[in-house]
């Protein structure tokens, strides 16, 4: 479903026309042409994909550099961007896209999370398949509605002379900004002009803030001769855009402050507040769910899950939260939790039913598994320790 009509399209009568409708720089008309349901509920999602292995060198390598481009795209890249470099498998170049699919078209680890995700949006860690680990972003919910859409587009693109004056006025703005100060001066002079403030660039980074490919500013900055306070001395062009690019400040990797995670930190403290909140406006919750979350509210919703797992880090309809899952194999059949703060909001579990794991008579395959996988972590570590240990430097970031 195209983006610029998922809020209207319960509103479209069959054989409509609806439009123009903007989405970047493309204008669309469409025509709603049939709606049917399906008994089988689809779902639309991006992944990037990091393979991995069977040692465990390889699966903690992939899960490390999954873990990293996730905090890098919850800090503001572009998920498509990411997918284009990061990307191992086909949908690398499609910005990780994997279309429209049903229960069945996945591997099931893969389905389970998108499936049991509410909402659209990121995953918050990345989920492990046979094939590796997975960043995966919802970008259409399940529904079992279909619609059957014509559309006609036309993109409109900057002209030769529009990008030409777009780059006087960014080298004007350059020449006219000696450093910091002027910089931020002509900035407000100017209320057409965008600034884009990125409080944490590391030195391996390919973006500063939402701003992609921006590859060459990062190396300007961590330049040895570059100082804070500095104004680059040439207009950046990134793809659509001419970027003029000045350093507000620096700090050191071994001593990180607060400033410099104020925003991730921000987000943290305010979740837990809301979460102390809505704890405290539930107290004790007694009688049906069903009873208390009316009393609660229109956001609070009762949802039953089936065949969860310890395995599991994931709920259906609540998405990713292992201690959701942990907190109910802690609770016997007919017991009930007290309210209390999950990955995407405030939780109460109750145990409707368990199923008994069946008796092993022999162990000695999970044994032989566990010495199997320690032996071949074993060499992982003791690399690991001798990097850590050896005083090494990475200046690879000068040259590329």
């Amino acid at each position: 479903m195209p983006e610029d009509i998922q809020g209207d399209i319960t509103t479209f009568i069959k054989g409509g026309m609806y439009g123009p409708f903007r989405e970047g720089d493309t204008y669309s008309i469409y025509k709603l042409a049939d709606i049917k349901d399906d008994t089988t509920a689809s779902a639309r999602a991006s992944h990037i994909l990091f393979r991995a292995d069977s040692s465990a060198q390889g699966q903690a390598e992939a899960l490390r550099k999954a873990r990293e481009v996730l905090a890098q795209i919850k800090a503001g890249a572009s998920f498509e961007e990411m997918a284009r470099v990061h990307g191992t498998d086909g949908t690398a170049q499609s910005g990780g896209d994997l279309g429209w699919f049903t229960r069945g078209r996945m591997v099931k680890q893969f389905e389970n999370a998108v499936f049991s995700f509410n909402g659209t949006g990121l995953i918050g860690e990345p989920v492990k398949t046979d094939f590796g680990y997975h960043i995966i972003k919802v970008t259409q919910p399940k529904t079992s509605r279909l619609y059957k859409l014509y559309a006609i587009k036309k993109s409109i693109s900057a002209s030769d002379a529009t990008r030409d004056e777009a780059y006087r006025r960014a080298s004007s703005f350059l020449s006219n900004s000696s450093d910091l100060e002027s910089f931020h001066a002509n900035l407000k002079k100017d209320p057409t002009l965008s600034s884009n403030i990125a409080e944490r660039v590391r030195p391996n980074d390919n973006f500063v803030n939402t701003v992609t490919n921006a590859r060459e500013i990062v190396r300007w900055a961590y330049n040895t001769e570059t100082e804070v306070n500095d104004v680059a001395s040439q207009v950046f062009e990134l793809e659509d855009q001419y970027v003029v690019a000045a350093v507000t400040g620096a700090g050191e990797e071994k001593k990180p402050t607060v400033e410099a995670y104020r925003n991730e930190l921000t987000a943290k403290v305010r979740n837990q507040m809301k979460a102390e909140q809505i704890i405290g406006n539930l107290g004790t919750v007694t009688g049906p769910l069903d009873a208390a979350a009316q009393k609660h509210g229109a956001q609070a919703q009762v949802v039953q899950v089936s065949d969860v797992t310890l395995a599991s880090n994931s709920l259906q309809n609540i998405g990713n939260d292992p201690e959701a899952v942990g907190r109910i194999f802690g609770l016997k059949q007919g017991a009930r939790s007290k309210p209390f703060a999950g990955e995407n909001g405030v939780l109460v579990v109750e145990v409707t039913g368990t199923t008994p794991a069946p008796a092993i008579a022999d162990y000695s395959q999970y044994r032989n598994q566990l010495q199997q996988t320690n032996g071949s972590r074993a060499g992982y570590f003791l690399a690991q320790a001798i990097q850590n240990d050896a005083d090494i430097e990475d200046y690879r970031y000068k040259f590329y």
